[in-house]
């Protein structure tokens, strides 16, 4: 395959009449286009910027503005060219945000604190802004979480718990713009598996769909639930707990990752990163350097500055060969092998060759004919 000045491997796939369609995003030479998991590409433009396929349609750069493509790359619509986009369709609406807004740095802390107008785009174009939203977020479960009076902070490695906003108030709008809950809360993530974490007081806790308190605002910091599961801070240290508040670990963590397919992964005291199940037992004894979730049954550890993979068991089945790695998607991972990514199978075989500059995981989306 040529090599191209630019690649975005994002995958998605298309359920259309029986057939699917898997696109991959990556970077190469500073420009970004779309392939197939066998290399070959899906649509035959370059753009300097792109963002994932979802709900049938992707955000891309051309010229001097966003527009948003379908699968075939045909623009079904341009934003205004002071407009920017965020994510991607969720609820068939698509976070927007005007592009001249206001903005200050704190050169010490690497810290752009920006005021700009946000609102959303549905996917013929239409804009919605009833209110002048400081930050929104994707819509989730029907709803989205809105900032109204605040800043957004662009910080470099947000930390777990962190949150990209500072001032004004949070609430939750549906996707006709009618407020759920007004603008009350300090902070505010969006809404899974019924329940969102929400911040008051300067403590965190739970709220259901109806504003109802469902776990008290006793934490530092808190995460989604993901079957049936959060991480949540307390004094210092994080752990997990489920819906009913009934502690899953202690708080004896120095940082993690969300439980996914039965495990998580903690990093203890020492620095060390290890797996445990939903009852908090350890799954291997071996310790590593880092470690990330799993996905399609397997994860990434890192051991001696080289990153492999692990199965549920606790086996090593991939071994310590790449430089970074990315989850398992639609049976392939994204993987840094001499400076460049590819793309490799459950059994460590290269699918795509290394010659990117930069490689994202699959996603699968649906795209209806």
């Amino acid at each position: 395959m040529k090599k191209i000045v630019c690649i975005i491997l994002c995958v998605l796939s298309v359920y259309a009449n029986g057939q699917t369609l898997a696109l991959a995003r990556v970077l190469q030479d500073k420009s970004q286009l779309y392939i197939t998991s066998e290399g070959k590409l899906a649509i035959d433009k370059k753009y300097e910027n792109a963002h994932d396929f979802s709900e049938g349609f992707a955000s891309v750069w051309i010229k001097d503005r966003w527009n948003v493509i379908d699968h075939t790359g045909k623009i079904i619509f341009a934003l205004d060219s002071n407009s920017g986009c965020q994510g991607t369709f969720s609820g068939s609406l698509m976070p927007v945000f005007n592009v001249k807004q206001k903005y200050s740095v704190d050169p010490k802390k690497s810290i752009h604190t920006f005021r700009q107008p946000y609102g959303f785009v549905d996917k013929q174009g239409h804009l919605f802004q009833k209110t002048e939203y400081a930050y929104v977020s994707e819509f989730s479960e029907g709803l989205s979480a809105v900032n109204i009076g605040g800043y957004y902070k662009m910080v470099p490695h947000l930390p777990a718990g962190g949150f990209p906003t500072e001032g004004g108030k949070w609430g939750f709008i549906d996707a006709k713009e009618k407020f759920i809950m007004e603008p009350q809360f300090e902070a505010a993530q969006s809404f899974s598996e019924g329940l969102a974490a929400v911040r008051s007081n300067n403590k965190w806790g739970y709220i259901d769909k109806n504003g109802k308190t469902v776990i008290p605002f006793v934490y530092d910091s808190a995460g989604l639930f993901m079957n049936g599961i959060a991480w949540v801070k307390k004094n210092g240290h994080f752990g997990f707990i489920n819906k009913e508040q009934k502690k899953i670990t202690e708080f004896i963590y120095i940082d993690l990752r969300v439980f996914h397919e039965d495990f998580a992964a903690i990093k203890n005291k020492e620095g060390s990163w290890n797996y445990i199940d939903k009852n908090g037992k350890t799954i291997v004894q071996e310790q590593f350097e880092n470690a990330s979730s799993f996905y399609e049954g397997l994860a990434g550890i890192m051991k001696n500055g080289k990153w492999g993979f692990i199965n549920g068991k606790g086996t090593i089945v991939i071994d310590f060969l790449f430089e970074e790695t990315r989850n398992f998607s639609n049976g392939l991972a994204a993987v840094k092998s001499g400076g460049k990514w590819g793309y490799i199978n459950k059994k460590g075989d290269w699918v795509v060759k290394p010659e990117f500059d930069l490689a994202w995981d699959f996603k699968s989306d649906l795209i209806k004919r």
